[in-house]
């Protein structure tokens, strides 16, 4: 296990900057993962901590060793990637002890890590087969089982699970999740799937642009965004804007007009918002209610409603704006071409300036139960 250290980390592919100047420090034994949009640079930062690409500027540090120009080979460290990459005419058992034969580490000493990463990832009775006879989801246990066996001092693992079906992910998530609780070695995980990074991290790192943008736990990022891209990044499904003008301050915050005309106070933390500037009043589809009793009751245009059974998802139009989520419990009554009366409580809302930069004083974030695993238990 190893603290790892990111300071002022620059990548460059020409005259092109894709990093710019990273800064992290993770802590021993820490599940953190790495999210955002496609070309955000987790991956490239991910692999320059492997040592699969050379750091333009910068430094990173495994305990107290600086790596920066060490081989990927002698850092300490082990990656799983989104293919499996294992030899089709090896079973299992020599997959995984084959980096550890080139180390050529004595025999005995290759059957026990085989043996044990087998037992944490329940591989014994597969040992024997070959690939073509393993499931998707066996078939990556074994690319996880190959990094535990080097015993290394950080995992790093690259979108891992993006080649299988919906439900091997959640089965791989679980399976991860109790990994790291088994090993407790420091981990760090890539995805562009938010709900990965909140049921699996213990501090997630949000990335836009080669920048970060906000690191926290699972709980921080969603009850405390930084900023609107924050918040309508975590949190499935995504924020709701609604874009209202500033009318004055009031005794606790800012005077508002929504779209539809309707005027509300919100609170602010001290701003140099000015009557007549635009902002953004983020409501996650989860807080809008299927009834008039919140702050604040609007009216909708329902296209689409989606019944899963125990949630259901309602698409809406308000006030002529397009993008109106809803989630409600159980099986609703509302029905594609209704006009619908809806409201939500100020108090959880979020709200954002011109800029994106938002406005809300900082809530305070729950304590999860203790021993229980992510935001699910958490909440």
């Amino acid at each position: 296990m190893a603290d790892l250290t990111l300071s002022r980390v620059i990548k460059r592919f020409g005259d092109l900057e894709t990093i710019h100047g990273i800064d992290l420090d993770i802590r021993d034994g820490e599940f953190v993962v790495f999210v955002g949009p496609s070309g955000c640079g987790k991956s490239t930062l991910l692999r320059m901590i492997a040592g699969l690409e050379e750091v333009s500027e910068g430094d990173i540090h495994i305990d107290d060793e600086c790596v920066t120009q060490v081989p990927a080979s002698k850092r300490g460290v082990a990656m799983v990637f989104q293919s499996y990459a294992l030899y089709p005419h090896m079973t299992v058992r020599e997959n995984m002890g084959f980096g550890l034969k080139m180390a050529r580490v004595p025999k005995d000493e290759i059957s026990r890590r085989v043996d044990e990463a087998a037992r944490i990832l329940q591989l014994e009775q597969l040992l024997d087969r070959k690939p073509k006879a393993l499931s998707g989801g066996q078939r990556q246990r074994v690319a996880i089982g190959r990094t535990i066996v080097r015993n290394p001092k950080v995992f790093l693992f690259d979108e891992p699970l993006s080649n299988l079906d919906a439900e091997l992910r959640v089965q791989m998530r679980v399976e991860i999740a109790k990994l790291h609780g088994e090993l407790r070695n420091t981990m760090v995980y890539v995805t562009h799937d938010q709900t990965e990074a909140m049921t699996m991290a213990d501090k997630i790192v949000v990335l836009r642009g080669g920048n970060i943008e906000q690191v926290g736990s699972p709980l921080q990022l969603y009850l405390n965004p930084a900023n609107d891209f924050v918040a309508g990044f975590i949190g499935s499904p995504k924020m709701n804007f609604l874009s209202c003008e500033v009318l004055g301050r009031s005794a606790d915050g800012l005077r508002l007009r929504l779209p539809c005309g309707t005027e509300t106070d919100v609170r602010a933390k001290a701003t140099d918002v000015r009557e007549g500037d635009r902002v953004r009043l983020g409501i996650r589809p989860e807080h809008i209610r299927e009834d008039r009793d919140g702050d604040v009751a609007i009216a909708i245009d329902v296209d689409v409603v989606e019944h899963l059974g125990g949630t259901t998802f309602v698409y809406a139009r308000y006030a002529g704006e397009d993008g109106l989520t809803l989630q409600v419990g159980g099986l609703s009554g509302m029905h594609s071409g209704q006009v619908q009366s809806v409201s939500f409580d100020l108090e959880q809302c979020h709200l954002f300036d011109a800029a994106g930069n938002s406005l809300r004083e900082a809530r305070p974030v729950p304590q999860p139960v203790p021993g229980a695993e992510g935001l699910a238990q958490a909440v």
